[in-house]
């Protein structure tokens, strides 16, 4: 994935990579199909959103916040309105009523 994608990723796609390779990230169903994965990678603001749900799904915080985080700066009304309840109830993130509502 990281020769495929080289120059494109940041540093949440490069932790998602190197777990898919490592074998501790599989992908199945809606949220994890490589196809979904290549879209997000390619700025697909619905597939990074599906990307966030499917790590957040196996407990990989750090990453599905980050998906989360770059849909949501496209504007994405469901990545903003999920972040936000993550932060008001403090899950995967620190609990931040005001950023809650900020987000």
């Amino acid at each position: 994935i990281a020769k495929i994608y080289s120059g494109i990723w940041r540093e949440n796609e490069l932790v998602l990579g190197e777990s898919y390779q490592a074998g501790t990230l599989s992908y199945s169903g809606k949220f994890g199909d490589v196809t979904t994965l290549e879209k997000a990678l390619a700025g697909d603001v619905i597939a990074m959103f599906d990307m966030g749900n499917f790590c957040l799904s196996q407990n990989q915080g750090k990453e599905g916040i980050g998906w989360l985080e770059k849909s949501a700066a496209q504007n994405y009304g469901q990545a903003i309105y999920m972040l936000g309840n993550l932060h008001m109830q403090g899950i995967f993130v620190p609990k931040d009523e005001q950023k809650s509502h900020i987000v």
